[in-house]
């Protein structure tokens, strides 16, 4: 049926005119999320989703929902030209290295230095600044094989926090350092354990060494770094991962 007299005018439909629950799915069109711009990247960990919760409409961060995995990208950085060593520092560059994480993980791969011959060692600061070189023990068991030339095993052991006792190559095309350090949660007030897998390889030999890095203080530390004991490093890659209990 048609108005008598004037139509009214048009009027907005606001919140308080509808009552709860009464706009059902029927009433939604096919492009109520689909007309809206994508986001085309990884959500972030506060981004949020709807949900229906045995039946009650919800929303979700991300951050509930996302693959898990037994670690956390902490921090990569690459070195393609000479440095005094690699540092991974609590607070300062995006680096979380706390008791958020019970372990981390340190893996590095192609490390080189500037001088051949070398060792390289590992080394932990308490106030983010000064790294402590002292007052450690090391231990372990290498093993090496020259090929049908020979091979071997034998003890290490001092108290040079060194990764590897076996010498460093200053080019890719001459051999490289590769490996990973497991740690115990920096921030436990305990002395520090440093397990290291590290394995070298050149054109004479192929070696690798299982070494346990201790500082024999309770110690909260701060950071780690790795870095020749003389000279510099010249190349490699190194990940920090935080472990997950998880």
């Amino acid at each position: 049926m048609g108005y008598i007299g004037q139509q009214p005018a048009p009027k907005v439909v606001t919140s308080s005119d509808l009552a709860d629950d009464v706009v059902t799915a029927d009433k939604i069109g096919d492009t109520a999320i689909s007309g809206f711009s994508a986001l085309g990247a990884t959500p972030a960990d506060t981004d949020e989703f709807l949900v229906s919760d045995a039946g009650t409409l919800k929303r979700m961060d991300y951050s509930y929902i996302k693959a898990g995995g037994a670690y956390e990208h902490i921090k990569t950085q690459t070195i393609s030209s000479s440095v005094t060593s690699v540092q991974f520092i609590h607070g300062s560059s995006g680096v979380t290295f706390d008791s958020t994480f019970p372990k981390y993980v340190l893996s590095f791969k192609n490390l080189i230095t500037a001088s051949a011959d070398v060792r390289v060692k590992l080394r932990i600061t308490t106030d983010g600044s000064n790294f402590i070189d002292s007052g450690y023990y090391m231990s372990g068991y290498r093993s090496y094989s020259q090929g049908s030339s020979g091979q071997g095993s034998d003890v290490v052991y001092g108290t040079s926090p060194e990764l590897m006792n076996g010498n460093t190559k200053t080019a890719l095309s001459d051999g490289h350092h590769t490996g990973i350090i497991t740690i115990d949660s920096p921030q436990t007030g305990k002395d520090p354990i440093f397990m290291v897998d590290a394995c070298m390889n050149d054109s004479t030999y192929a070696i690798r060494q299982m070494t346990v890095i201790t500082y024999n203080t309770n110690t909260t530390f701060t950071g780690i770094e790795l870095i020749p004991a003389s000279g510099n490093l010249a190349g490699g890659e190194y990940t920090l991962l935080g472990m997950k209990n998880s």
